[in-house]
């Protein structure tokens, strides 16, 4: 598997420029990363897009009985969970604290809403919520470590408050010079990975 980092995700002739939800958890595998999102293995092989959107209850504006799918793979120190959107089954904050006490990086986009996110937990933590661009956002003081590489991105102003003129790329590339993340373009668009189902009402919290 080739990684093409993550800048990719906002050209124009990317599958994905419009909506993606993208989780990386540092250090476990596809099945810990599958089982923390109370998720099961569609095959044991892996499935092209293709595969997955023939399946029955993949969802569709018609389909009350659909589950959410997340393709599934490791580059370097990361194991990510990819959608085409985010999840139904729950939300980013309920992710991480499924996935802690692992250190957990999610970018979401939602083009309807011109909303992209940079979301960060570090074992455990409280999860940071960055909308890229939001004049108002300021880091919790918990993650200082996070404001020199913020600001050397073009993330954060001078005064630690979020760049209004932040872009999408510009918090993409943040992704993989501070963490190393990318993710493998042919496979998610033309090629196969391995597909964790999860049913909408799997999500409950955890006894």
């Amino acid at each position: 598997m080739v990684g093409d980092g993550l800048a990719w995700l906002v050209d124009g002739d990317s599958y994905f420029s419009d909506s993606y939800w993208v989780l990386f958890a540092r250090g476990l595998s596809t099945e810990e990363l599958t089982a923390r999102l109370r998720g099961e293995l569609v095959s044991q092989q892996p499935l092209t897009l293709k595969q997955l959107w023939a399946l029955e209850d993949y969802p569709s504006y018609d389909n009350p009985n659909s589950s959410d799918f997340l393709r599934l793979g490791t580059l370097g120190d990361w194991t990510f969970a990819f959608g085409e959107a985010h999840p139904d089954s729950f939300s980013s904050t309920d992710a991480c604290n499924d996935v802690a006490p692992t250190e957990t990086v999610i970018y979401t986009r939602n083009a309807h809403k011109a909303s992209t996110w940079f979301i960060y937990a570090d074992r455990g933590s409280a999860p940071v919520w960055l909308a890229v661009g939001d004049s108002h956002f300021q880091l919790p003081a918990g993650m200082a470590k996070l404001q020199q590489p913020l600001a050397e991105a073009g993330l954060l102003t001078q005064n630690g408050h979020g760049n209004p003129q932040a872009t999408d790329r510009q918090a993409l590339r943040f992704g993989e010079t501070s963490f190393g993340l990318s993710l493998p373009r042919h496979d998610l668009e033309r090629g196969a990975l391995l597909a964790a189902r999860i049913a909408r009402q799997a999500h409950a919290p955890l006894a």
